[in-house]
């Protein structure tokens, strides 16, 4: 694995987290883009971290300079600030995903990263995440998925789910305990690998069953 960022304390933290993944070899940081791009190149890392907002050369085009060189490269996209913007600029480059600045969820990212999964972040909102798959869902094979994928009521809550409705409204609507809706919910996180409600729109909208209105959050 190697890190790209200009912020020494960050490298501490990343490096220190990293000590107890044994399984993870840490190649090395970069502190600018260009950098990044070179030691990549002499490396050969499986997977890359980088600062979106990197001095000489953002993180951003170094991830879509490293994304054509190297298309089976996992790249994850850090960055403090909340900038819509950054953040979907950085996937259309070719990032996996993209955390802010938070630790506690790096682990988390690279597994999800590492085992061919899109990863977003716990303040992903369900709007950046369709914005987000306008830019870069189709940089990922859309799947059938089998017939008896879905329980009772799962492929309904899914797909109201991804109107954003909250489970209250969901039980309303669908005649079932809030406290239920509750539970598929998370049987649908498990189901679909996702760990936020932006995990649930991409995996809907990957595999063709996201209702029409997903894009705008539209609701009945």
């Amino acid at each position: 694995m190697l890190l790209a960022d200009n912020q020494y304390q960050y490298q501490q933290a990343i490096q220190e987290l990293l000590y107890e993944a044994p399984y993870i070899h840490y190649c090395g940081e970069a502190i600018h883009g260009e950098q990044l791009v070179e030691m990549a190149g002499r490396t050969n890392p499986d997977l890359i971290i980088t600062n979106l907002q990197l001095p000489i050369l953002s993180g951003i085009e170094a991830t879509r300079i490293l994304h054509n060189l190297y298309p089976g490269l996992k790249i994850i996209g850090i960055t403090g600030s909340r900038q819509q913007e950054l953040i979907i600029e950085m996937m259309q480059a070719g990032a996996n995903g993209y955390i802010i600045k938070n630790t506690n969820e790096l682990q988390k990212a690279i597994d999800t990263v590492m085992s061919n999964q899109p990863y977003f972040c716990t303040n992903t909102t369900l709007q950046l995440a369709t914005m987000l798959t306008q830019g870069f869902f189709n940089t990922f094979t859309t799947t059938k998925l089998p017939d008896d994928f879905f329980a009772a009521h799962e492929k309904e809550i899914l797909q109201l789910i991804c109107l954003q409705y909250s489970s209250k409204q969901i039980a309303h609507k669908i005649g079932l305990a809030h406290k239920s809706v509750e539970k598929y919910r998370h049987m649908l996180m498990q189901k679909t690998g996702s760990y936020n409600m932006a995990g649930l729109v991409l995996f809907a909208l990957r595999n063709g069953i996201a209702p029409p209105g997903v894009l705008s959050g539209k609701q009945d």
